[in-house]
């Protein structure tokens, strides 16, 4: 399959978004930027839907830009955190 069906991905994150949550929760270091994480990641993979090359299961590519999304963010985080004096 090439490019990924929205029904598909709805399914996924239907399912399993309390593990992504979990996850990002872990990787940003509160709830609030897990949340922030998970749904910045679904935006990029509808955004990216059709770059799903199908080579692995749609689910493992969910993760990894989920994931992704949740290091961006911390990355950010720690970009604007105030250095200390």
């Amino acid at each position: 399959m090439k490019g990924a069906r929205v029904r598909d991905l709805e399914e996924v994150y239907r399912l399993h978004y309390p593990q992504f949550l979990k996850v990002a929760t872990a990787i940003g270091g509160n709830e609030d930027a897990g949340h922030e994480a998970v749904q910045e990641g679904f935006a990029d993979v509808l955004r990216h839907r059709r770059s799903f090359r199908g080579e692995g299961p749609l689910e493992a590519w969910v993760w990894r830009v989920v994931v992704n999304a949740a290091h961006r963010a911390r990355s950010k985080q720690i970009q604007l955190a105030p250095f200390p004096e």
